[in-house]
Order: C-alpha cells, then structure tokens, then sequence
C-alpha cells in the first residue's frame, strides 16, 4: 500500500484535552480525555446516536489506548479498573475489575487471557471474556519489581515486558504452573515505551537514545546509540530492515535493527520556517510506505519511509498525544491542548500495490 495524501476532513473538540492515543474500531474512533471521559465518534465525526458516550469510567483518567476486540471494547484505567464494553454503545458487557494497582500503559491479548502490567511492578493475567483474575507475577508473597510504564508485546510464545529502570523479561504464559520466566536481560537504563517485536527479535530504546535488540532466546543482538538525546515512544517498522524513533532533538532517525546503523537520508529534522522546531516525544506509526510522527510544537508529519521526503504536514497547533489511529483510508490524531485538546480526521489517499 502506498500513501499519496492526506487531507483533513473533520475536527471535533476534546474537553481538557487528550489522554491517549486515539483507536479505531467498530467504524468508531475511541478517545479518552484528561476529565476522566472516554468519547466515540462516527466516520463523520459525530457521536453514536444510539450509544452512551462520552462514558464516564470509574479507576480515573484513560491513559491507555482501549483494545478493540471482535466482539467488545475493554478499557484499564489509570486507577486500575478494568472495563469491558459493548463497542458501538459503550454498555457495560461484564462487570468491572478492580485491580488495585495504577496502570499506565496498554494491556496485551492474547488468546482470551488480558494481561496488564502494572506501575507496582506485577503482571495480571485476567479472562477477558469475563475479567475473572487468572494468575498475578511476581506473585503477591514475592516482592514486585519495578514499575512497569510499557506495555507487554507477544514474541512467539513468549510474553517480554520492560520495568522503567531497563530490566527486560520474557514470560512464558501458558506454562501449567503458571507463568515461568524464560530470560532476562538488565540493561540498566530508564525505558518509558513499549517494545517493538518482530519474528525472531524484540528492540527497545532506552530514554538516552540506546537501541537493544534482544533475540527470542534472550542473547542481545544489537546495543547501539547513534542519537544521544532523550527518546519516550516506541519504535515503528517498515519492510522489515528499518526501525524509526523520533528524539527530542527535533530528529526522525532510522536505524537497523541488527546492528544499529543509520539509514541513509536520516535523521530528517523538522524545519517549519528554516528552524527546527518539534520534538518528538510520541511513537512514529507506519502506514504502508508513510511514516506518521508528530511532535511538541503542534505539527504531524507523513514522511515517505524509503527516501526521507515529507510527503504532506498538517500545523494543530496543539501537541499530540501518542501515535495516530488509523482505519480504512482516516488518519486520526488527538492533541492535549490547553483548555481542550482536538480529534483530527484526516482522509488519505492510497494505492495498493
């Protein structure tokens, strides 16, 4: 697939302002917002008529993005109450669950086990058709690790999570005894984003800029730092060979993942005006051939992944939150803003190839 334009063709306040990333699903794009409401909004940008949003959810402010299943809507907030809702109404479907512990960023599914990482340094695995609890690692007689601040990603049968101070461990989820540690690797270095998992592989960046890759047996690949500036989203790929991550130093940088090299044609700096103006402190998302970042100053960007080339920009004036969401040709991204934020639609223009 292969993205020409993008124009916007709808734009609704946000009270107060974003507090995640925006997801789509159901033919509805999903939002929450710093007064602790979670919104939808049609392909129009209107509410569902049918429906109860913007929903009021008990466990405080929705800081990760909501998964979208086949069949339901579930949503962990910031209090650490989990929420399965019936996708178009926003009905309640189970009853919520409360874990007792913060939770910052996105839960994992895999099968119908959820499994949240928490800022207290566990793991909960709960029944996502029902949100009946199922296991707790460390359990709660062991002593909990450090908080965890990025989501759990799937690496073939493993389950790898990161703390925030850099230790790196892969789960084995089904084991009949529960979860069984498969490795770990201590980097020693803050982390605050969600690991990338490909095939074989997991990479992670540190918050100075180091990229670690890890193999699926937990022998450190690659331990490179070729951008020595303060790095908060997760990495995005394109064909494979490419890993790009926005850094507070105005710099959209592609390396690879092996080895840690930089592409050629990166880093590209942000320039409005002949000054470099946005840091990027949220995760590049790839959509076919189209890199999607944006950064502090309030502009989000489409860069063309195989030559560098800024195919379109659009000014918000407001900064964003998290990484686009993205359904069938809309580009949607949500700003924090001051007093509101905004949800933006855009509509591309795509090719498949």
């Amino acid at each position: 697939m292969l993205v020409r334009s993008a124009e916007l063709e709808w734009r609704v306040m946000l009270p107060q302002g974003a507090s995640c990333a925006p997801v789509c699903g159901h033919g509805l794009v999903y939002v929450g917002t710093r007064d602790g409401l979670l919104h939808a909004f049609d392909g129009s940008g209107s509410k569902p008529a049918d429906g109860t949003f913007p929903r009021v959810l008990s466990g405080g402010m929705v800081l990760a993005p909501p998964l979208v299943t086949e069949d339901a809507l579930i949503v962990v907030t910031a209090g650490g109450m989990v929420h399965r809702l019936e996708p178009r109404t926003g009905g309640d479907l189970s009853e919520g669950l409360m874990l007792g512990e913060p939770v910052m960023a996105a839960p994992l599914l895999r099968d119908d086990m959820l499994l949240v990482a928490t800022t207290q340094g566990r793991m909960r695995a709960i029944k996502a058709s029902t949100l009946t609890p199922i296991w707790c690692w460390p359990s709660e007689d062991q002593p909990a690790l450090e908080a965890f601040v990025a989501s759990p990603v799937a690496l073939g049968p493993l389950v790898v999570v990161v703390t925030r101070t850099g230790l790196v461990i892969a789960l084995d989820p089904w084991h009949h005894e529960g979860p069984v540690e498969a490795w770990r690797v201590d980097l020693g270095e803050d982390h605050m984003a969600t690991p990338l998992a490909r095939s074989r592989d997991v990479c992670l960046y540190g918050t100075s800029g180091t990229l670690t890759t890890i193999r699926d047996d937990g022998y450190v690949i690659c331990r490179q730092n070729i951008i020595r500036a303060l790095v908060e989203g997760s990495p995005t790929t394109w064909g494979g060979n490419k890993l790009f991550i926005g850094a507070a130093n105005d710099g959209l940088y592609a390396q690879d993942p092996l080895t840690g090299e930089g592409v050629p044609g990166y880093p590209l700096r942000n320039q409005q005006g002949g000054q470099m103006v946005d840091a990027i402190t949220t995760s590049p998302l790839c959509l076919g051939d189209l890199v999607l970042y944006g950064g502090a100053a309030g502009y989000v960007y489409g860069v063309k992944a195989s030559d560098a080339k800024v195919i379109w920009s659009y000014r918000m004036g407001e900064p964003m939150v998290g990484s686009p969401g993205c359904s069938a040709e809309r580009i949607h991204v949500a700003t924090r803003g001051e007093p509101h934020g905004t949800l933006f639609s855009f509509r591309s223009t795509v090719e498949t190839v």
